[in-house]
Formats: structure tokens, sequence, C-alpha cells
């Protein structure tokens, strides 16, 4: 954790830490360049136990000979190879595309930090894409020291050269100066589709809002779903399951899950249900999950509900209602106390 122990500076403090941490070690003598460096954001991220599909048999031993005896280091090998195997698919795919060094993680709503969405001419600007999670996430990359060095400098360069409508559309977000880095380094950077590596936990639904709020996402129209109130718990195990310490969306099992903006809520109920299957989980989330932050979290949402009595419109938070749906249906309300 490049940001332990250091006074929080702002939203991009974390980057110039990154960039620090890169920067000293591309200039090491011990750097390799074989070595991948998987970067996530911190509060709102975890990490998935991933043996079951790592090449571990059921009760934890290798099943290929020559990985280490113990089971903790078994584990961890298993998982590293796994993670390289995802990158080198994506990374240098067999469909003829020339092989890109950095992988980064996607979402399915175009735009970025505070709910500021994308233009139509935005939306142009990324390639068509085999599933609807098709724009850049800057809360995951992986690639080597040098390349993710070089990326995020090129970054916080354009953050700090900014000017007019570049300065106003990042001024509370780096994603959107990751966005016009991948946009003109598209033979350098690939973007995780299948969310293979990074899970993310933003919904969208093929509709019209019930408030006024109209993001834009692959399919016309949009509606972010993951943040409607009714419908949190049927959503959460209509399309995914906690098994031991794993979240799976329906087959799909990421390494890591992210949960960003609109999805925020779906990933703490994943939080909720490993803590409940998944003893580390329940430590780490008691021990660092901050009580304020949640509180916060929770009174927002309260307040809105009250404000609206008991219907709900969809819709991101920032949102205001411009009418009411109807009364919520009990079953819709089964297992969200």
């Amino acid at each position: 954790n490049v940001c332990e122990d250091v006074e929080w500076q702002g939203m991009h403090f974390r980057l110039r830490m990154y960039e620090q941490f890169f920067r000293t070690l591309v200039q090491s003598s011990s750097l390799r360049k074989d070595v991948l460096y998987y970067v996530v954001d911190g509060l709102d991220v975890f990490f998935n136990d991933v043996s079951k599909v790592a090449g571990l048999s059921p009760n934890g031993s290798a099943e290929d000979s020559g990985e280490p005896s113990d089971h903790a280091e078994r584990v961890a090998f298993a998982t590293a190879r796994l993670i390289a195997e995802r990158y080198e698919a994506i990374a240098a795919p067999d469909n003829g595309q020339p092989r890109r060094a950095i992988v980064a993680s996607t979402e399915r709503l175009c735009g970025w930090g505070g709910a500021k969405l994308c233009s139509d001419e935005d939306e142009a600007r990324y390639p068509e894409a085999p599933t609807d999670s098709k724009y850049l996430n800057a809360g995951g990359y992986l690639g080597p020291a040098e390349e993710l060095s070089e990326m995020i400098s090129a970054v916080l360069q354009m953050k700090s050269t900014a000017t007019g409508e570049h300065q106003e559309k990042g001024q509370s977000s780096d994603q959107y100066f990751f966005k016009l880095y991948y946009w003109a380094n598209q033979d350098r950077v690939a973007l995780d589709y299948h969310q293979s590596i990074f899970g993310n936990f933003l919904e969208i639904a093929n509709r019209y809002c019930e408030s006024d709020w109209a993001p834009k996402c692959a399919v016309s129209p949009c509606c972010t779903e993951s943040d409607d109130f009714k419908r949190f718990h049927q959503l959460f195990t209509s399309r995914y399951k906690v098994e031991g310490c794993s979240v799976w969306r329906q087959d799909n099992l990421p390494i890591s899950w992210h949960g960003n903006g609109a999805g925020k809520w779906l990933y703490l109920l994943a939080l909720d249900q490993l803590s409940l299957r998944c003893g580390p989980a329940a430590n780490l989330t008691r021990v660092q999950m901050p009580e304020g932050m949640m509180a916060m979290a929770f009174n927002r949402y309260e307040e809105r509900a009250i404000s609206e009595g008991s219907r709900w419109p969809g819709g991101f938070l920032s949102t205001v209602a411009s009418h009411l749906k109807e009364e919520p249906r009990a079953e819709d309300l089964v297992g969200c106390a």
C-alpha cells in the first residue's frame, strides 16, 4: 500500500505516490522487466480467492509438479500464474491485434467521477467491444513497471497542464485524464472487456430511468440499476453468488472486485455476504472499513428514502427524481432488512 501512513492530500495524491513508487523502481538496478504490477484502488476493492479456477485441487494441494509445498505459497503461486495467463490473453490476443503492455479495467458506464457523463463524441472514441463493459475505468491496471510509470506520469502531466474544458472536466477525477491517455494510446493499453481480471459491480439496464438520470452506455436507452433501492437484493442474488471467499458474477470469477460509483451498494452487499462465509474477509472488513464513511453512505440513502417516502426511483444518487415510481412490492423487499 503506497499510501499507508501518509496523510491524504486530495484525489490526485494517490497518483503522485504511484509515480514516486514506479519511478524509484524503474531507476533501480534490480528492476525485473518480466514482473507484472497489479494497481488498484483501496477502500472499494477486494480480491477473490481464485483457488477453484487456478489449478489447485479441492484440498488445496498442487496439481502440477514444481509448485511450492507450503499451502499459502501454493495459493499465491497459482494466483500469480492465473493473473499472468489472463493478462496474456488480453494483452496478446490471437486475433491478429498487436500486443499491448497494459491491461486496464472496464465498466458499463461511459463517464468519470461525480456522475460526469461522456458526450456522444467521447463515446464514439471507444472501439467496438464484445461486451457492454467497454469503457475504461481508472480503478485498476496491470503491466510492467516501465509502462505503468510512463502512463501515470503522462496522466499527471495532463492534469497539471490542463486548461479550459479539460481542466473543468478533470477537476475532481483522474479518470478523465486516463481516458484521454487511452484514446491516444490504444496501441499500448488493452481493455478487460470480459472483466476476467478486474470485476466491476456497476450494473446497467436497457431501459429509461424513472428519474432524469440519462447515462451513456453501450445500449440505449440505458439506466444504472445497481443503485436502484428496490432491487438491490433481487439484482445481487440473480447475478452474483458467494462461495467461501469468492464472489462470482454468473460464471465469471475475476481476480478482484471494484465497487465504484453506482456499484457501491452491490460492493457492500458482497462484503456482507463474504463476512458471513469467509473469516478473513469478516476480520479485514471490520478492521479496515472506515466507520465514518459507511455511516455517511447509509445516512445519504436514508435521507433520500425519507424525502421520497417509500417510493424509490432508480438512477444515480446525485440526480433529482422528476417523478416517483410505484409503491415497492413486498417481494422486492424480502431480504433487504
